[in-house]
Protein backbone atom coordinates (compact mmCIF):
# COMPACT_ATOMS: atom_id res chain seq x y z
CA UNK A 1 0.00 0.00 0.00
CA UNK A 2 1.45 3.43 -0.75
CA UNK A 3 0.62 6.26 1.22
CA UNK A 4 1.46 9.72 0.72
CA UNK A 5 4.24 10.92 3.56
CA UNK A 6 3.57 13.42 5.96
CA UNK A 7 4.59 16.78 5.50
CA UNK A 8 6.39 17.10 9.26
CA UNK A 9 8.79 13.95 7.92
CA UNK A 10 10.06 15.65 5.12
CA UNK A 11 12.84 17.43 6.42
CA UNK A 12 14.33 14.77 8.37
CA UNK A 13 14.38 12.71 4.54
CA UNK A 14 15.68 16.09 2.81
CA UNK A 15 18.55 15.84 5.10
CA UNK A 16 19.25 12.46 4.20
CA UNK A 17 19.09 13.34 0.85
CA UNK A 18 21.62 16.03 0.29
CA UNK A 19 23.64 14.07 2.46
CA UNK A 20 23.67 11.27 -0.06
CA UNK A 21 23.64 13.51 -3.23
CA UNK A 22 26.51 15.03 -1.58
CA UNK A 23 28.14 11.81 -1.12
CA UNK A 24 27.63 10.76 -4.71
CA UNK A 25 28.26 14.13 -6.53
CA UNK A 26 31.49 13.95 -9.11
CA UNK A 27 31.74 10.14 -8.91
CA UNK A 28 30.71 7.58 -11.78
CA UNK A 29 27.21 6.30 -10.68
CA UNK A 30 27.95 2.86 -9.98
CA UNK A 31 30.66 3.50 -7.15
CA UNK A 32 28.49 6.60 -6.02
CA UNK A 33 25.10 5.06 -5.52
CA UNK A 34 27.11 2.00 -3.56
CA UNK A 35 28.79 4.90 -1.20
CA UNK A 36 25.94 6.66 -0.49
CA UNK A 37 23.54 3.40 0.38
CA UNK A 38 26.46 2.33 2.70
CA UNK A 39 26.27 5.63 4.33
CA UNK A 40 23.05 5.78 5.00
CA UNK A 41 23.01 2.01 6.49
CA UNK A 42 25.44 2.86 8.37
CA UNK A 43 23.63 6.09 9.88
CA UNK A 44 20.86 3.79 10.45
CA UNK A 45 22.71 1.10 12.06
CA UNK A 46 23.92 3.47 14.56
CA UNK A 47 20.53 4.10 15.60
CA UNK A 48 19.63 0.03 15.81
CA UNK A 49 17.31 0.52 12.65
CA UNK A 50 17.07 -0.56 9.35
CA UNK A 51 15.63 1.38 6.32
CA UNK A 52 12.07 -0.08 7.25
CA UNK A 53 12.04 0.92 10.63
CA UNK A 54 13.29 4.51 9.73
CA UNK A 55 10.71 5.00 7.77
CA UNK A 56 8.06 4.15 9.96
CA UNK A 57 10.00 5.87 12.90
CA UNK A 58 9.13 8.93 10.46
CA UNK A 59 5.45 7.99 10.36
CA UNK A 60 5.26 7.70 14.31
CA UNK A 61 7.38 10.89 14.69
CA UNK A 62 5.23 13.14 12.38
Amino acid sequence: MRRAPRRSALPAVERVYAQMRALEAGKPARPAAQESLEWLVGQLAEQDMDYDAWVWSLEAAA
